[in-house]
């Protein structure tokens, strides 16, 4: 780990992801110890005397608006496994305006490479099954990187108040990488994240179903013909759904019904 000074990042490597107690499966939770960050059962963390949302979260140079699972459950797992992650930089007191829209710190994670060759890992835990691909052409400059997750039980993450749940999520992260000269290269990347949860009181008065669904994916242009002096030009879409449905009824207190949905698409164009 390095700490910088003034703004400059915090940097965790990748070596020292694996290290950090309750970082094994998820990438995000390794900056709960980094100062002036704080967390709680929550994978989401955010910087003391802000809101939560004014932290931002970025892979590979690009913003990723919610990635985090079960987030009826306090968004307990993130979908970044520190098997694809080569450095995370943090940024809690102060950092370039080129990260925009917050106010409070940035979680800069950046995709891991290898120098030729190809790794796999293939884990379960109690809360899921994942698979990992990383590699390199020995003869063509390419890389690639992929992962996959879906959830294997749900009764670990269940209602502690005698209701009864049944949480399920999967996401797949994978990115392409065309190598053309020292400091140009063609990338292409996507998120998916998708959720779901339904929840009913022991009486069967009371229920809910949730889901969410995100979907994101990215071209990037880097150009240039020193690091030094390069450009960098990224076209970004992203496409989020968020339901809710549930009905309650209680004798003498309440009857009602809900449901909420919401959509939206952003789609973005940067040129550094």
């Amino acid at each position: 780990m390095k700490i910088g000074a003034n703004n400059e990042a915090i940097e965790i490597e990748h070596r020292k992801l694996g290290v950090i107690a309750g970082a094994q499966s998820d990438a995000v939770r390794a900056v709960r110890t980094t100062p002036g960050l704080a967390s709680n059962l929550s994978a989401q963390p955010f910087v003391r005397g802000a809101l939560r949302n004014d932290v931002m979260v970025r892979f590979d140079g690009v913003e990723a608006l919610d990635p985090f699972h079960l987030k009826i459950f306090q968004s307990l797992l993130s979908l970044f496994d520190p098997f694809a992650i080569g450095r995370v930089d943090i940024y809690t007191g102060g950092f370039s305006v080129r990260f925009g829209t917050r106010s409070a710190g940035v979680i800069d994670l950046w995709p891991r490479s290898i120098a030729s060759g190809q790794e796999y890992q293939l884990g379960t835990s109690l809360l899921s099954t994942d698979f990992a691909l990383i590699g390199r052409a020995r003869n063509r400059p390419v890389e690639w990187l992929a992962t996959v997750r879906r959830s294997s039980s749900s009764d670990i993450v269940q209602p502690i108040d005698g209701e009864r749940g049944r949480p399920q999520f999967y996401d797949a992260l994978g990115r392409i990488r065309w190598i053309t000269g020292a400091a140009t290269a063609l990338t292409a990347g996507w998120l998916l994240l998708d959720d779901s949860a339904r929840l009913s009181s022991g009486t069967g008065d009371e229920s809910v179903a949730v889901r969410s669904r995100d979907i994101s994916g990215w071209f990037r242009l880097d150009y240039g013909s020193v690091p030094a002096l390069s450009s960098s030009t990224t076209l970004a879409f992203t496409n989020s759904e968020r339901t809710r449905q549930g009905f309650a009824n209680l004798a003498g207190v309440i009857t009602g019904t809900l449901d909420d949905r919401r959509y939206f698409t952003q789609l973005s164009l940067r040129s550094e």
